[in-house]
């Protein structure tokens, strides 16, 4: 069986690799994305999961979006054309990701949520993930 840090990260190089050429800046792995980071990132952590022959769970994957400066306000917005763009291109892509270990699947709508101190939204997608353990 594996644990959560290995889940994650079996995770994380499947939405690295299919992400690259999605988003303008990097991926990381839960606590690695730096707090002042002014980029377009994603972060993938493990969230929750059910040990046995036939390992299920949760995994977040959360993209990043720096509010953009609009004439005429005063205080960076939403970046609601971004945010739609990435969440039908993410949701898309996870649709064709391959791997021989697991059954990645999307559990919700993808959600938006404000990050006002470092003037951010970020897009959360509830990655379901299924696994057959077998002699790990």
């Amino acid at each position: 069986m594996k644990s959560g840090l290995d889940i994650e990260q079996d995770v994380f190089d499947v939405v690295s690799a299919s992400l690259k050429s999605i988003i303008k800046g990097k991926t990381y792995r839960d606590g690695m994305r730096p707090v002042d980071a002014q980029t377009e990132d994603c972060v993938v952590a493990f969230l929750t999961g059910v040990d046995g022959q036939r390992q299920s769970g949760i995994v977040n994957v959360n993209i990043y979006v720096p509010d953009i400066s609009v004439k005429g306000y005063s205080k960076k917005v939403k970046n609601i054309g971004r945010l739609n763009t990435l969440a039908h291109a993410v949701r898309d892509a996870f649709a064709k990701a391959e791997t021989p270990e697991y059954e990645l699947t999307t559990d919700s709508t993808p959600r938006t949520y404000e990050v006002s101190d470092i003037e951010q939204y970020f897009i959360n997608f509830r990655i379901s993930y299924k696994r057959i353990s077998v002699n790990d």
